[in-house]
């Protein structure tokens, strides 16, 4: 079943990277050069279709009744390899912010594919080892379906849902500004306005008197920091929900929600590749440090599913769950906070948004510390469980051997 999705997926990114990389060919001798473009959108749609394709290979082996898919796989990361690939990200941002500048221009367009693939995928790399150093994944065909399911229907379910719940905002607003003719003739005006401004700081300007309005506000907030992580925290670990009849223990579910929450942080990552130019090593920092939300929050929902199924934990499961949307409201949310603080550079503000962006700021900071510690320990708690039933295993089998003698 998982076929029906990585196979479609692989060819149509693969289509999509073929057209983009002509288009940004073509696009070198152009009068306008930057380091974002279609030929990075093309080296992200490329490195997807490849993931997938290597996904589609590993299920049809299995579905051949190969038995190399059948090893198990267990991650072994080092210290020494996680500090390589932390300062191959810190190389990769650093080389692409130097280059976004260079003259001539195509000398960093040529080079911003694989920079952004590397500054997107090393820190992605780093953490989802992390989360799952020493566990025990079951079967390589099964991690692959996992992977497989993370980078293909997961997001399509999560953005339709978003999108969908997006256009009935859209509607319930037009609503209300039928029965207000003035906000509403006000809001025709701006964007008439708006239409014939292209400079974003601009634009900043104009919109910020209606942007902080406590009305407008609170749907932004409701939206962001509430329904969006109560979409992607129930939805991201598809991968774990699929397979949870055959979970042997919390440690897997643990680290299948991992591999699920860095294949969704990988999509969306990719996703924004056209976000580039200037500001590009900004838009890879904040790409890096979201994966480690969406990893750390998937690994929790991971864990929590196998508690239900294995331990019939369901309390666990509404209470990781209001974790995990907790701490994603708080990301998201703070990173409004901090967008609403940043109006104050060009123009006029309250003092609350400055106050608003400082308490973000705090925000980021305590999730910066936690995320990596709860991470860290929930690891080493797993893999502590995993060798306690190891040795019950190992007990039970040996008990088993005496029994027949």
């Amino acid at each position: 079943m998982i076929l029906l999705f990585t196979v479609p997926g692989a060819g149509l990114l693969g289509v999509g990277a073929l057209v983009l990389g002509l288009s940004g060919v073509s696009g070198l001798w152009g009068d306008s050069l930057e380091l974002d473009g279609a030929l990075v959108s093309a080296a992200a749609a490329a490195f997807l279709a490849a993931l997938l394709g290597l996904c589609s290979w590993v299920l049809i082996r299995k579905a051949a009744r190969s038995t190399a898919v059948e090893r198990h796989i267990t991650f072994e990361n080092s210290p020494v390899c996680n500090w390589i690939l932390l300062i191959i990200t810190a190389v990769a941002i650093a080389a692409g912010a130097a280059l976004s500048t260079l003259q001539p221009a195509w000398i960093g367009l040529a080079a911003a594919p694989a920079l952004t693939l590397v500054a997107i995928f090393s820190p992605l790399l780093l953490i989802t080892g992390l989360a799952l150093r020493g566990i025990d994944l079951g079967p390589v065909w099964r991690a692959a379906g996992i992977v497989g399911l993370g980078l293909t229907l997961g997001p399509i379910i999560i953005v339709s849902l978003e999108i969908a719940f997006a256009l009935a905002a859209l509607v319930l607003l037009a609503a209300v500004l039928a029965a207000q003719p003035e906000t509403a003739a006000e809001l025709m005006a701006i964007a008439a306005e708006l239409q014939s401004v292209s400079n974003p700081t601009e634009i900043a300007r104009l919109a910020a008197p209606y942007l902080l309005r406590p009305g407008v506000l609170a749907s932004l907030y409701g939206f962001v920091a509430i329904l969006v992580p109560i979409i992607e925290e129930m939805i991201k670990p598809l991968g774990v929900w699929f397979f949870a009849t055959r979970l042997r223990s919390t440690p897997e579910g643990f680290g299948w929600g991992a591999l699920s929450g860095g294949a969704y942080a990988l999509v969306e990552s990719l996703g924004v590749t056209g976000q580039g130019g200037q500001g590009w090593e900004m838009v890879m920092a904040v790409r890096a440090s979201t994966g480690l939300l969406h990893i750390t929050t998937a690994a929790l929902m991971g864990w929590a599913i196998a508690s239900v199924f294995r331990e019939h934990k369901f309390l666990r499961l509404a209470c990781i769950y209001a974790l995990a949307v907790a701490i994603h409201g708080l990301w998201n949310g703070s990173a409004v906070a901090v967008a609403i603080a940043s109006l104050a550079a060009v123009t006029t503000v309250p003092p609350w948004t400055v106050q608003v962006g400082a308490a973000g700021v705090i925000a980021f900071a305590l999730l910066f510390t936690g995320l990596p510690a709860i991470l860290l320990t929930m690891n080493r708690r797993m893999r502590l469980v995993q060798a306690q039933q190891h040795s019950e295993t190992l007990l039970g089998r040996a008990q088993g051997r005496v029994q027949k003698t």
